[in-house]
């Protein structure tokens, strides 16, 4: 064995230590949790969390900063509200706001429509969308749903003066399905599938939006995962995307979120306007 294979099967099963580490840690943690709200009720929401005195930033990068300086400077966008979501899709059951068991995205080089359709409804994401309007004193036209909410009408359509821009759909991480190289939200996908409407907004796509708001909801699966690229950290995908866009904050999940809880979620936020 040479040089270095001995030093790529050290690093090998290094890092398979450190996993087992870390899954034994999560493991230990879980269950201190579940022993303090068993034993020590209200323990956990009674503690005097930091995030009840200071405001906190969490940033994909430090590069970030340049775009959100730049943010700061710009007029403040005159539109309270866009959101975009329940697209058409014919899926049976299942809850959650990701990926489900869509195995094969990709057919041939391009997306195959099908998989993407087979996906589940998310019937309480209208109803989420059209609550945040209404907080936000919009327009209930400012939500745009069903056969509406396809990336053919989401790249129409004049973001730079929207505030909060909303999206109430299931999210995708890179590589979580066959063929998909970067994390991505799910929109209605069209009768034929073209570069600029695939039924994917892609992170590579939402970058390229033009935006100036204050805040980007994205409530799905998963939105503050990784770009898929080996040794991403958390919120190179979606999140870092959205930011480069022309956003100052950002709402994103770290797990996989159901469709009733991301949308009583949102119901309790309580945004400045």
């Amino acid at each position: 064995m040479s040089l270095l294979q001995q030093s790529e099967a050290g690093l090998t099963s290094r890092a398979d230590a450190l996993r087992g580490e870390s899954a034994a840690l999560k493991q230990q943690l879980e269950r201190l949790e579940a022993r303090l709200e068993t034993e020590f009720p209200g323990a956990l929401r009674h503690t005097d969390w930091l995030v009840r005195h200071h405001a906190v930033t969490v940033l994909p990068t430090v590069a970030s900063l340049a775009p959100l300086r730049q943010l700061a400077i710009r007029d403040r966008a005159g539109q309270p509200f866009i959101g975009f979501g329940a697209p058409l899709l014919a899926g049976n059951g299942g809850s959650v706001r990701g990926s489900g068991k869509v195995d094969d995205l990709y057919r041939g080089g391009s997306v195959n429509l099908a998989a993407i359709q087979s996906l589940s409804p998310l019937p309480e994401t209208a109803g989420e969308l059209r609550r945040m309007a209404r907080s936000l004193n919009a327009s209930e036209s400012n939500v745009i749903l069903a056969g509406e909410a396809t990336e053919t009408t989401l790249k129409a359509t004049d973001l730079s003066d929207t505030r909060v821009l909303a999206f109430a759909t299931h999210g995708l991480l890179a590589g979580e399905i066959s063929g998909l190289s970067e994390p991505a939200l799910v929109m209605t996908p069209p009768l034929e599938a073209t570069a600029a409407d695939d039924g994917l907004l892609t992170a590579s796509e939402a970058a390229g939006l033009k935006l100036n708001s204050d805040w980007v909801v994205l409530s799905a699966c998963n939105t503050a995962g990784s770009d898929g690229t080996p040794g991403a950290h958390g919120l190179s995908g979606l999140a870092r995307a959205f930011l480069y866009a022309g956003t100052r904050a950002l709402l994103v999940s770290h797990w996989p979120v159901r469709d009733d809880a991301a949308a009583m979620l949102t119901r309790l936020l309580k945004p400045a306007h």
